[in-house]
């Protein structure tokens, strides 16, 4: 007979039976305790329920109904109820059945589930719409759907977590969750190589400055975060890459990793290195996006969730494009100013009604405009920037006063580099300072020179090529003459300005001017020669000359972007927007090729197809037949310069003979190119 079978004991109750009871009420107190973890559908106020001979289900439909609750009753519970129940509240009273008649419960969208305690189903929950299981358990908790009485356990490093209890909780729990928006489970590891751009920063030093020109890899960092790296040297200024990267400055959907020490998930979406998954600590740390780079593979490595990769696919395609190849060619010269008139050079500018200039003053140029003209002897011709012609005169002129001690050529530096990538030239000293403390003494360094930085950038003019030039010279020398302390003074003047000349024209600057003590020894040849004797023989003059320092500055635009395939991922299905990402083990093998017994084997290509492919080879052969045709010509034209700006003395020297020699070889080349090229396109229909 159960022990609530009657309301009154018919015999006495011995000690050993009211222990029992006593051990009875005390599980009965547990059970109402372990209330399940969402608030029930009754009100905590006493219950009372009288009952003869009446089956369970009866019971707990009649329950069900007082709360206006369905009942969804499991197989196999069984019993009949007697007796007459005062309890605290409802929860007390079906927790005093639940015990007797061997069921579980609990409530849920207005429906009261029972089953029977031994049926219970055991599952694994992947976290396939939280980003970890305590996120997960927050959110069912929340939910009302999570109870405190049946089983949940947590697997991190898998991913996974583990439910038990009776089928309709389980089923229940499955249902809430894939009903839960998805987000990102994980994150993804994607490589791309770089075709064009640098992966890493360019730092080259400028006077004491440090001047960085961002890579690739500093860009994105600083678009994600939508900074500029603190100085303002990322050059930043595309709002259409800005707009792009919007997605990877918002929020993210937080990747937490399991065992690690608890951080806000406000966590900067920028941080640029991510921590290792298998490090373990207390609490969940936000895992941040990664971007990384590999100098030796010039490859970025990003990793970040599945759903913003597409996007830097998107930054990285738009940034990592062929830039222009710009040869800068530079003469640096002294000369004298008494015969700067013979080499013809008329330069001025005017700014509304005031004009300045040098040469001949009735050249006045127009109104806000720079101009530089030359003339064989003092009289000015046709107004004309310094272009190729008279830049060979000019050089002709120079050299022809080099010979007589009238100029001299310090430097004639060539170099090559990128669209908008500055170039360098520094031919400077440097001494050094001892500097005395107390206890201490260092060493500070004093650099003087001539230092030339150029930053080209070509500008398509109605399809004729220009190159805007901006220019930063800084001169100096030490003077040894004038002294402080016993340390050298040093002299140091700078010019910074910009300009805009059309290809392969020259750009001169002008100004400086300081006095020389020029030594010059004439001697009869041969006895001029003779040790003490060959004083009788020479005249050794001093002569104190006012010289002009004078900078010419030639871009030539070697190549010009073409064509290119897009920078891709070496995981290019894992980049396809919209498509389903699935989790890929790094370093696995490439899948082997599949391949035919013979080239019958493989499928044969359409008509159509064939046409489209012949016609799009043929377009890429059209481009680089008209590239090399425009390299012959300017072959041609520095072929020609190079010609007549060789004079007679030096033109039988072997130097000048193997330097015209590799301008010619040039030329022969984009022939040959151009032959080559045009043999390939006959050969298509």
């Amino acid at each position: 007979m159960n022990p609530f079978a009657t309301t009154k004991l018919a015999t006495p109750i011995s000690r050993v039976s009211r222990l029992l009871k006593a051990l009875l009420f005390g599980l009965f107190l547990v059970y109402a305790h372990m209330a399940q973890a969402g608030v029930p559908p009754w009100a905590d106020a006493p219950y009372t329920y009288f009952v003869q001979n009446k089956n369970i289900d009866k019971v707990l439909q009649d329950f069900a109904g007082s709360f206006s609750l369905s009942l969804r009753l499991g197989r196999g519970v069984e019993g009949v109820v007697n007796g007459r129940f005062n309890t605290k509240n409802p929860t007390e009273f079906i927790n005093k059945l639940s015990s007797v008649y061997g069921f579980t419960w609990f409530t849920h969208a207005g429906t009261l589930y029972v089953s029977r305690t031994d049926d219970v189903q055991t599952t694994l929950v992947p976290l396939v719409s939280m980003s970890s299981s305590s996120q997960l358990r927050d959110a069912l908790t929340s939910l009302g759907v999570l109870d405190q009485r049946f089983g949940w356990g947590e697997l991190p490093d898998q991913g996974v977590a583990l439910i038990s209890g009776p089928p309709a909780y389980v089923e229940l729990i499955e249902k809430t969750i894939r009903l839960l928006p998805s987000v990102a489970g994980g994150q993804q590891v994607a490589v791309f190589r770089l075709k064009h751009a640098s992966v890493d920063d360019r730092v080259i030093f400028f006077r004491d400055k440090e001047i960085t020109t961002p890579g690739l890899m500093n860009i994105l960092r600083n678009l994600v975060s939508n900074s500029s790296g603190g100085n303002n040297r990322s050059g930043i200024n595309n709002e259409a890459l800005t707009a792009i990267a919007a997605p990877l400055r918002a929020a993210p959907p937080a990747v937490f990793v399991e065992g690690t020490n608890a951080a806000a998930p406000s966590a900067p979406a920028n941080a640029h290195s991510a921590p290792s998954a298998g490090s373990q600590a207390s609490g969940n740390r936000v895992r941040s996006p990664s971007i990384q780079g590999d100098i030796r593979l010039n490859s970025l490595i990003v990793q970040d969730i599945p759903e913003r990769i597409p996007v830097y696919e998107r930054l990285i395609r738009e940034l990592d494009v062929p830039t222009a190849l710009i040869e800068i060619q530079a003469m640096v010269v002294d000369v004298n100013s008494q015969r700067m008139e013979e080499l013809g050079i008329n330069w001025g500018g005017r700014a509304n009604k005031s004009a300045f200039g040098y040469g001949d003053p009735g050249n006045v140029p127009a109104a806000g405009t720079l101009s530089l003209n030359w003339s064989k002897i003092r009289g000015a011709v046709s107004p004309s920037t310094l272009a190729v012609e008279s830049a060979n005169f000019l050089v002709t002129r120079i050299r022809l006063l080099e010979g007589i001690g009238d100029a001299n050529v310090r430097s004639t530096p060539s170099v090559l580099t990128l669209d908008n990538q500055g170039a360098l030239f520094d031919h400077s000293q440097t001494f050094y300072v001892r500097v005395q403390g107390e206890r201490v003494a260092s060493v500070t360094p004093v650099t003087a020179g001539t230092t030339l930085r150029v930053t080209p950038r070509v500008i398509d003019n109605d399809g004729k090529q220009q190159v805007q030039m901006v220019v930063d010279i800084e001169d100096g020398k030490i003077q040894d003459s004038v002294v402080v302390d016993t340390i050298p003074t040093v002299q140091r003047s700078s010019i910074s300005t910009q300009a805009v000349v059309n290809d392969n024209e020259t750009m001169v600057i002008g100004g400086y001017n300081n006095e020389q003590d020029i030594q010059r020894v004439d001697r009869i040849p041969v006895l001029g020669e003779i040790p003490l004797l060959g004083a009788l023989f020479s005249n050794r003059t001093v002569d104190r000359q006012k010289r002009e320092r004078l900078f010419l500055i030639k871009p030539r635009i070697v190549t010009l972007p073409t064509i290119t395939r897009e920078s891709l991922p070496i995981d290019v299905g894992a980049l396809q927007i919209g498509k389903k990402i699935t989790a890929k083990r790094i370093g696995s093998p490439y899948n082997k090729l599949a391949s035919a017994s013979s080239p019958a084997g493989f499928p044969r290509v359409g008509e159509n197809t064939q046409k489209f492919r012949d016609s799009d080879r043929k377009r890429i052969l059209e481009q680089e037949l008209s590239i090399e045709q425009k390299n012959l010509s300017q072959a041609k034209r520095d072929l020609t310069e190079q010609e007549a700006a060789t004079n007679a003395i030096d033109k039988n020297t072997v130097a000048d003979t193997s330097r015209l020699q590799a301008f010619k070889d040039r030329v022969v080349q984009h022939e040959r190119n151009i032959l080559a090229i045009g043999k390939e396109l006959s050969m298509i229909k």
